[in-house]
C-alpha cells in the first residue's frame, strides 16, 4: 500500500516529460481548491512542514502547482540535508533552501504566465523529500476571485472557474475543499464549486480554516461534525500560523504546538480528529485507497492509449533513408491510394465501413435511386403545357385547311419539347457523382501519403483532373442521350398506347357518362366556357350537345341531340345556314387573330334574334351606315383594316380557352393522352440509361485507370522523386513526439506491472 503513492508521482513525472495536460490519462491526486485568503497555502505549508509558496496580495498562484511528496529514512546529516527540493523542469539540481524553492516557483511561473496577472493551465512540478512528510500528491490551484484587480483581466473569475472545473471534473481527483471558519460556510465558494461536479461528496474532503479568528461565543462544533454541510469524508479543522508568525519565522513545530494546545483547550472531543498532521493522515490514506481502487482502471487505459499509439506512430511510417526505399515507397503509397478509391466505391475498403455517413458508392446509388428518381418523378408529362398551348400548336400545324384528324406534327413537337425537360435533372445528376467523386478522392488520402505534402497535393491534383477530363464527355452522352429520344419519336413503341388506344379511353369515359345520367343522374349544367353561353352556335358546327362535349371544370358528358336544320331553310332573322356558316367562319378568323372578344347578348325582344349583336368587337368599329334589309351576315364583318394588326396582338390565353368548342376540347384531350402516355416510356428510359451512362464514362472509367495514371504521370524520375518524397517537417515533429508518448507509455505500464506483483 505504502508504495502505491509514490508509483503514482512516478507516473505523474513520465506524462509530465510529454506534456501532461495534453493526455487524457486520469492520475489520482488531491486537488486543493479555495477562495483568496481562504488560507489555502497556509495549509499545504503545513502538510509540508516548509515554508515554500509565493505570497502576497491579488493571485499569487497563477499556475497549477503539482506537489508530490516523498517520504524518505533520516540519514541524520542534519535537518538541512535531509530535506530537499527537485523540479522537474530541473531533474539534475537539488534545493535544500526552500527559500530558493519559493523564488524558482516565482521565477518559472512569470516564465509560463507572463510577468502580469494571467493564469494559464500549464503546471510545475514539484518534489519533495522528506522523512517527515507522508506520501502525497497535491494539486494547488489559482484561488477563487470575484473581482479583478491591477493589471488581472476582465474575465480572470471565468479563467480560474474554468481551470479549476477542468481539474475537479476527472472521476480520480479527491477534492480538498478549504473554507475559513470566521465567514459563512454557506457562502464557501470552494464547497459550492465542488458540488457542481461531487453533488454527493463522495470525494470531497472539507478543511476548516481560521478556527482562532472566530467572534468569541462562537464556535464550529456543528460545520465540523458535518450538521452544516455533510461531506462523505468529513470536515476538518486546521489552524494555520498568522501573518506576524510569518514575519517572525516561527517555526513549524511550534506552531503545529500552539494548533495542538488550541483544539485540546476549545475543541476537546474533535482534538482527535482535527489539525494539520491529522489531515495530513488522512489524506494519505484516502490517496492509498483511492489509487488501490481505480488501479485496474488506470492500467486497461494506459494499455489503450499504447495501442492508439502504435497504431499512429505505424501511420507516420519510418523516415526514408535509401533511394531503394523512396521508389518503393512511392509505389505502395500510389497503388494503396487506388485501391482504397476503387474499394470504396464498391463498398469493401474501412474508409466506406467506419464512416457515419453515405459515402463512395454507397453515395452514388443513392443519388441515382433517390435523388435523380424523385427529380425525374416530379416532372409530370403536361408541366408547362396549357390547354392554349396544345390548341394553338394544333392549329398551327393545321394551316390553311380545317383537318378532319388531329395533325401528327402537332403532338411530335409538344411531346419534344416535353421531352427537353429531362436534360437538367440528368446534368444534375452527373454534376452530383463527380463531386462525390472529388469528396472521395480527398477521403482518401490516408496518413502516410500525408506525411509528403508534395506527393499528396500532386496525386489529389492528378486525380481531380481524370475527373475533371472525364466530365465533358459524360455530360455530352447525357445530352445526346435527350437528343436521340427527341429526334426521333417511334409512335409504334409497344408501350405506347396511340390514337386508337386515347380514343378508346375517351369513349369509355364517354359512355360512363352516358351511363350515369341514363341511371337518373341529373343532367350536367352547360358548359360554362361554350360559344353556346356567349349566345351563338359552336364555330365548327358542332353543337354544345355534341359527342365530347365537356363541362366547365373539362369533364366529359352525354351528348344532347340538336334538332335537325332544314337546307338553306331562313331563320327568324331571316339568315340562311349557309350564310350562318359563313359567319361562323369570319368569327372563327377573328377569334385566331383576337380581333373581338365576344359579348353576351342583351335578352331584350328587341335584340334577341339580332345577329348583329352576334359579332361583336373589342375594338370600336368604324361609323357606317346599317346594311339594307335582307343583306346576307357575311356582308357585316369588320373591314380589312380590323382584320390586319400589328405583331404581338394574337389573342389572350383565357380568351382561347373561353372559346374552345367540343371539338377543340376532344382534340386537345386527345393530345393530351398521347403525350402522357410516350412521356411515361422516355422518362423511364432516361432514368435507366442516364445512371448506366454516367457509371460507364465517369465512374469505372476513373476507378480503372486510377492507378495507371498516378504511376504514368507521378514516376517521372528520381530527381523529382525527391521533391515529392520530401517529408514535412511538422510529420517529423509529430513522428518524434509519437515515439515520446509511446515510451512513456511503455514506462507507465511497466511501473504499474511492478506495483500488481507487490
Amino acid at each position: 500500500m505504502e508504495a502505491l503513492i509514490p508509483t503514482v508521482n512516478r507516473l505523474q513525472d513520465v506524462f509530465s516529460t510529454i506534456g501532461f495536460a495534453e493526455h487524457s490519462v486520469d492520475l489520482p491526486q488531491i486537488v486543493v481548491v479555495g477562495s483568496q485568503s481562504s488560507g489555502k497555502s497556509s495549509v499545504l505549508e503545513s502538510i509540508v512542514g516548509r515554508d515554500f509558496l509565493p505570497r502576497g496580495s491579488g493571485i499569487v498562484t497563477r499556475v497549477p502547482l503539482v506537489i508530490q511528496l516523498n517520504h524518505i529514512q533520516a540519514r541524520g546529516k542534519g535537518r538541512g540535508q535531509d530535506e530537499w527540493a527537485v523540479f522537474l523542469h530541473m531533474p539534475d539540481k537539488k534545493f535544500y533552501d526552500f527559500d530558493q524553492v519559493r523564488e524558482e516557483v516565482n521565477r518559472q511561473t512569470d516564465k509560463l504566465a507572463g510577468e502580469k496577472k494571467n493564469i494559464v493551465d500549464k503546471p510545475i512540478s514539484l518534489r519533495v523529500y522528506s522523512p517527515n512528510v507522508l506520501n502525497l500528491t497535491l494539486v494547488d490551484l489559482p484561488g477563487i476571485t470575484k473581482i479583478p484587480i491591477a493589471d488581472q483581466p476582465g474575465d480572470i473569475e471565468e479563467q480560474i472557474r474554468a481551470l479549476t472545473l477542468r481539474y475537479i471534473s476527472k472521476p480520480n481527483s479527491i477534492i480538498l475543499a478549504v473554507s475559513p471558519a470566521n465567514a459563512d460556510i454557506a457562502n464557501s465558494d470552494s464547497i459550492k464549486i465542488a458540488r457542481e461536479v461531487d453533488p454527493g461528496g463522495r470525494r470531497t474532503i472539507g478543511v476548516c480554516t481560521k478556527l482562532d479568528l472566530m467572534d468569541k461565543g462562537t464556535d464550529a462544533t456543528d460545520v465540523l461534525t458535518g450538521r452544516v454541510i455533510p461531506l462523505k469524508l468529513g470536515m476538518i479543522g486546521v489552524v494555520n500560523r498568522s501573518q506576524h508568525d510569518i514575519n517572525t519565522k516561527k517555526s513549524m513545530a511550534s506552531a503545529r504546538q500552539d494548533e495542538s494546545d488550541f483544539f485540546a483547550e476549545r475543541y476537546q472531543a474533535l482534538k482527535h480528529r482535527c489539525g494539520a498532521q491529522f489531515l495530513a493522515a488522512t489524506l494519505n490514506k484516502l490517496l492509498m485507497l483511492h489509487i488501490r481502487d481505480s488501479l485496474p482502471e488506470l492500467k486497461t487505459r494506459i494499455k489503450k492509449l499504447q495501442d492508439e499509439t502504435d497504431e499512429q506512430l505505424a501511420d507516420l511510417g519510418e523516415p526514408l533513408v535509401q533511394e531503394r526505399d523512396k521508389s518503393g515507397q512511392l509505389l505502395q503509397i500510389l497503388s494503396n491510394f487506388a485501391t482504397t478509391f476503387k474499394d470504396t466505391i464498391d463498398g469493401r475498403s474501412t474508409v466506406a465501413t467506419s464512416s457515419t455517413e453515405l459515402i463512395g458508392g454507397a453515395m452514388i446509388c443513392h443519388i441515382f435511386h433517390n435523388t435523380f428518381a424523385h427529380s425525374l418523378s416530379s416532372i409530370g408529362p403536361l408541366d408547362g403545357l396549357t390547354l392554349q398551348d396544345i390548341q394553338r400548336t394544333i392549329r398551327n400545324t393545321t394551316g390553311t385547311r380545317p383537318s378532319l384528324f388531329i395533325p401528327e406534327a402537332s403532338f411530335e413537337l409538344l411531346v419534344k419539347k416535353q421531352i427537353r425537360r429531362l436534360l437538367e435533372p440528368g446534368l444534375r445528376c452527373v454534376e452530383l457523382v463527380f463531386q462525390e467523386l472529388e469528396r472521395l478522392v480527398h477521403s482518401c488520402v490516408s496518413q502516410e501519403l500525408s506525411r509528403f505534402r508534395g506527393l499528396r497535393d500532386q496525386v489529389l491534383e492528378v486525380s481531380t483532373r481524370m475527373l475533371k477530363d472525364r466530365l465533358p464527355d459524360t455530360n455530352a452522352m447525357v445530352e445526346n442521350l435527350i437528343a436521340i429520344e427527341a429526334s426521333y419519336i417511334n409512335t409504334n413503341h409497344p408501350q405506347f398506347e396511340g390514337g386508337s388506344g386515347a380514343m378508346s379511353k375517351m369513349l369509355s369515359r364517354l359512355s360512363e357518362g352516358m351511363a350515369q345520367q341514363g341511371a337518373g343522374s341529373a343532367p350536367p349544367p352547360a358548359a360554362s366556357t361554350g360559344a353556346a353561353t356567349s349566345g351563338y352556335p359552336s364555330r365548327a358546327g358542332v353543337g354544345d350537345g355534341a359527342p365530347g362535349a365537356m363541362d366547365g371544370s373539362g369533364a366529359m358528358f352525354a351528348p344532347t341531340p340538336n334538332p335537325p336544320r332544314r337546307p338553306y331553310a331562313r331563320d327568324r332573322a331571316g339568315v340562311t345556314d349557309v350564310e350562318f356558316v359563313n359567319a361562323d367562319a369570319a368569327r372563327s378568323n377573328l377569334l385566331d387573330t383576337g380581333q373581338y372578344t365576344p359579348q353576351r347578348q342583351d335578352s331584350s325582344p328587341a335584340n334577341r334574334n339580332s345577329w348583329t349583336n352576334f359579332l361583336s368587337f373589342t375594338r370600336p368599329a368604324p361609323e357606317r351606315a346599317p346594311p339594307p334589309p335582307g343583306t346576307p351576315m357575311i356582308l357585316s364583318t369588320p373591314t380589312t383594316g380590323d382584320f390586319f394588326q400589328p405583331p404581338g396582338a394574337a389573342c389572350h390565353a383565357d380568351e382561347e380557352l373561353v372559346n374552345l368548342s367540343s371539338k377543340e376540347r376532344m382534340e386537345v384531350e386527345l393530345v393530351q393522352s398521347l403525350i402522357d402516355s410516350y412521356f411515361s416510356i422516355v422518362r423511364d428510359k432516361i432514368a435507366d440509361s442516364i445512371p448506366k451512362t454516367i457509371m460507364h464514362f465517369l465512374v469505372n472509367h476513373v476507378q480503372e485507370k486510377m492507378q495507371t495514371t498516378l504511376l504514368q504521370q507521378l514516376w517521372v524520375g528520381q530527381d523529382y522523386l525527391d521533391d515529392l518524397l520530401l517529408e514535412d517537417s511538422q510529420v517529423a515533429e509529430q513522428r518524434e513526439r509519437t515515439t515520446e508518448m509511446l515510451a512513456a507509455l511503455r514506462k507507465a505500464l511497466e511501473i504499474i506491472n511492478e506495483v500488481s506483483m507487490l
